[in-house]
């Protein structure tokens, strides 16, 4: 079972064209990286979360979850994210370590996709104490095109996935694969895990699973949480 989730919300949002980060966001009330609590509580509450936040904003961080959630202290810790996604997990996963045993289970997921499902998360931890590793993805539905020397070819779409969180791996798995990575710019777990040899499985996904990145994404996101079933 997954004992640990590390809530990836290290970045200042730029694309989202506001001045405050994207995780505190208002989403119908409440903060978005709360939205996105709540559904992993809801799910199961007896985990630890290691919230990643940029450090000017921690302090506020911790109030918000206090105000809005009545998760037990002895449950979520917090720390600094890093200049690179690959940094802010890192930092996260060393905050977890003093609570976590080899063959234990750990959950990235992005604090910025508050419409996580349970049914999605069950299916990602089942995949992942079979294999070892559980990708959540989904199927490409766009026509793709890449692009050569000559200028550009059609691709087969049906060869293709988008990649989205969670990503959930055994613990030491992905505690050695960070240790001893080769470089801080990889944009997801998985493909740094997959840097050192390991297979990758995939997990199903959800298009309503949005990283909320533009202005355009939030309000999708407020019309679809709407339609959720509530915690």
């Amino acid at each position: 079972m997954i004992t640990a989730v590390v809530l990836v919300a290290g970045g200042t949002g730029t694309r989202m064209g506001s001045d405050r980060p994207k995780q505190f966001l208002d989403l119908c009330g409440k903060p978005v990286f709360i939205r996105t609590l709540e559904i992993f509580l809801a799910w199961r509450n007896n985990l630890f979360f290691q919230v990643v936040m940029p450090e000017a904003y921690l302090a506020e961080a911790q109030e918000l979850v206090e105000k809005h959630s009545s998760i037990s202290r002895n449950q979520i810790g917090f720390c600094s994210g890093g200049e690179t996604r690959t940094l802010s997990v890192w930092k996260g996963l060393q905050a977890l370590a003093p609570i976590m045993n080899p063959e234990d289970m750990v959950c990235i997921h992005d604090a910025v996709r508050p419409l996580i499902q349970s049914e999605l998360l069950t299916e990602n931890e089942n995949i992942c104490n079979k294999y070892g590793n559980a990708i959540a993805c989904v199927p490409v539905k766009s026509s793709l095109r890449r692009i050569t020397p000559l200028g550009t070819e059609a691709v087969d779409r049906s060869q293709f996935y988008h990649v989205q969180t969670p990503q959930s791996f055994v613990w030491k798995s992905i505690w050695n694969a960070y240790s001893n990575r080769i470089s801080d710019d990889f944009t997801d777990d998985a493909s740094l895990l997959e840097s050192q040899g390991e297979n990758i499985y995939i997990s199903p996904g959800n298009y309503d699973n949005l990283k909320l990145t533009t202005p355009e994404d939030l309000l999708l996101a407020r019309l679809l949480f709407e339609n959720l079933p509530k915690p």
